[in-house]
């Protein structure tokens, strides 16, 4: 028999599904209300499965899918006595293994194990909690954050700091005695002091001492090796920085003497050297036959000497046009002329009077 015709079949009394106790091969469509089979090969399916119960995988290594798997309940990985991962349909996941992934977004409150009071990168960790934040490095703290400021172990760098910072230790000189105008001066390599004898307001420079003892020194590092070389200047200039008078101390004869030299400078010309007082204490011009002492208008009230000693050397006389070289002398009861050019001697004639 090829073929069999019918429209039903049933077991031999009639009430109910035949059996095939062989098993059956179908190479067609077979249509069924209700199927209930084992399948022991590969089933293949074009369509859609719509399954209202549970479908179990036994002995399966992986599901291939090349499109999208839905799973309204959600769905479990690993054997039925330890699920190890456990996804819910409202998008959570809960494993009880180990999660690894390049990137992880979103609040990580809940998770633990986790210090989410620090950050650490290497041995650099910054840790917060309720009222201060501490960086350490290597276990080591090396800053602390708290409402009362910052405390640094270690050097602070900045390009400014701002504020009192009268509080830094090792920062730098201090200042004792400090007042408008005193000139500061280093009492120690750490220390300073406001001097109240010396002060500066403005343009006026102030020395005070009690004692008499105030000194202004000038003091040369270094030899002053010939003659001529200057140990200090006092200068005055003008508006545009020129100089108009100086007091100068420079070598003499030795390098532990000097002469002192006063210097003014005329209207339009240059400072030019006016008097002496030289290493043996002798008041001198500083050229020969060129300034007065006093003028037509101002006169030395009186004039101390010893010896008078006159002389018009270079120059000459209003009347003869000759020079002369003399010196005056005083004895007991004359006045005597000595001519130093040729030795001759003469006497004054005085008369008395009373």
């Amino acid at each position: 028999m090829s073929e069999l015709w019918v429209n039903t079949f049933k077991n031999e009394n009639g009430n109910g599904a035949p059996d095939f106790p062989n098993g059956i091969t179908i190479t067609g469509v077979a249509t069924a209300t209700t199927l209930n089979a084992s399948v022991t090969g590969d089933l293949t399916v074009s369509g859609d499965i719509g399954c209202a119960g549970t479908i179990t995988y036994e002995d399966v290594a992986r599901v291939d899918a090349t499109g999208i798997s839905t799973f309204r309940e959600g769905f479990k990985v690993g054997p039925l006595t330890g699920i190890a991962l456990t996804t819910y349909n409202d998008g959570s996941i809960r494993t009880s293994g180990v999660v690894t992934a390049t990137q992880f977004y979103g609040g990580g409150g809940n998770l633990t194990g986790i210090d989410a009071t620090a950050i650490q990168t290497g041995n650099t960790v910054v840790q917060t909690n309720a009222s201060r934040i501490d960086s350490k490095v290597s276990n080591v703290g090396i800053l602390t954050v708290t409402s009362a400021g910052i405390n640094v172990t270690g050097v602070v760098t900045a390009s400014s700091f701002v504020g009192d910072g009268s509080g830094l230790t090792n920062a730098g000189p201090s200042l004792a005695n400090g007042a408008d105008d005193r000139v500061i001066t280093a009492t120690s390599a750490t220390a300073l002091n406001g001097e109240a004898d010396l002060t500066y307001d403005s343009h006026i420079l102030t020395v005070k001492g009690s004692s008499g003892d105030t000194t202004f020194k000038l003091h040369r590092s270094n030899a002053a090796g010939s003659n001529g070389n200057t140990f200090g200047n006092i200068l005055w200039s003008d508006n545009n920085g020129n100089t108009v008078a100086q007091l100068r101390a420079n070598r003499a004869t030795a390098a532990d003497d000097a002469n002192i030299v006063f210097s003014t400078r005329p209207t339009g010309g240059s400072v030019t050297e006016r008097v002496y007082i030289n290493n043996a204490g002798h008041l001198t011009p500083a050229a020969n036959n060129t300034y007065d002492l006093g003028s037509a208008g101002l006169k030395w009230k009186d004039l101390y000497t010893n010896d008078l000693n006159l002389s018009n050397e270079g120059s000459s006389n209003d009347v003869d046009g000759t020079w002369g070289d003399y010196k005056i002398q005083e004895g007991e009861s004359d006045l005597f002329l000595i001519n130093n050019r040729n030795g001759k001697k003469y006497k004054f004639n005085l008369t008395e009077v009373n």
